[in-house]
């Protein structure tokens, strides 16, 4: 399954990537020969390296920020933390809390205490890692989230917050299910997720190391939500709100990829974050046209557990 992929990323980004990467920084033309031994070699490598979740995760920062994947900056996390009544005395469950960028900023505007559940091991470690040297190890934990078997303790929380998650559940009303069980009564769920717009959303839009999405519509969350007995407070559309945060990101690729090719002098590393680069920008660029030809959509959605 691996060589496939390999082979693909080899012809989008071609032998000699350090090669490539260089020319492109300096504004001059790429002159195709034989890379030297030292980066082939480092070039083989990086391909299986950077299809490694962990390349990604640094990428990521370096783009969004520490401990951020995707957009929604700290400011817009304590905003959700007003708006859901956060304090010190309310828990509060995170459904793809991913690095914890976002509800370690959420901690410390609204102290409230965080349970954060996220599907990947690469990011639990280096989420709980962040929550430790943050010095926010009890306030802000991070478990695993298993697909297809999602659990919250009865009457546990206060709210409960879901950033782009349920789009990797194919069994959505499971989830909401599971949120209904968990909340207290009278407790407000924020989640926000992709979904499928006018048509089905072009691929490249995911990469595999975040797993596979499996886009749901409108009407298809609302039903799971009425379902699960939760009552639908508020369901907007924010796809113009990304739109502006990717397209803003991005502007910074030039000063990213810097900081990555200065970021070290090892062959193999550099090799594997300038592919990680690559794929990463493929993805947004991707996602970005996707949204504004609306075939991807985001939507905000509030729930309230009824009293």
């Amino acid at each position: 399954m691996l060589a496939p992929l390999k082979n693909k990323l080899l012809t989008s980004v071609g032998p000699d990537p350090i090669g490539r990467l260089k020319a492109w920084w300096d504004g001059a033309p790429y002159v195709p020969g034989e890379a030297p031994a030292h980066e082939a070699e480092a070039r083989d490598g990086a391909v299986a390296a950077s299809l490694d979740l962990a390349a990604h995760l640094h990428i990521s920062q370096l783009l969004w920020g520490r401990g951020f994947t995707g957009p929604g900056d700290e400011a817009a996390m304590v905003a959700w933390g007003d708006n859901l009544a956060l304090n010190k005395e309310k828990s509060v469950a995170f459904l793809g809390v991913g690095l914890g960028g976002a509800a370690r900023a959420i901690c410390k505007a609204h102290e409230a205490w965080i349970t954060g559940y996220d599907r990947l091991p690469d990011q639990i470690e280096l989420g709980t890692e962040q929550c430790v040297m943050a010095g926010m190890a009890k306030k802000v934990t991070i478990s695993p989230l298993k697909i297809g078997e999602v659990e919250l303790a009865e009457g546990k929380f206060q709210a409960i917050i879901a950033k782009e998650e349920l789009a990797f559940h194919e069994d959505r009303g499971a989830v909401f299910q599971a949120i209904a069980k968990g909340l207290r009564p009278g407790g407000l769920v924020i989640l926000t997720d992709y979904l499928q717009g006018e048509d089905a959303a072009p691929s490249g839009c995911f990469l595999p190391v975040w797993g596979e999405a499996m886009l749901g519509t409108s009407g298809e969350y609302e039903a799971a939500i009425n379902a699960s007995g939760l009552d639908l407070r508020v369901n907007e559309p924010v796809t113009d709100e990304y739109v502006s945060a990717i397209t803003e990101a991005w502007a910074k690729y030039r000063a990213l990829m810097k900081a990555v090719m200065d970021e070290t002098d090892d062959a193999v590393l550099r090799a594997t974050y300038a592919l990680a680069l690559g794929q990463e920008a493929d993805m947004w660029a991707n996602r970005l046209e996707a949204l504004q030809a609306g075939t991807l959509a985001v939507h905000r959605f509030v729930l309230m557990k009824p009293a």
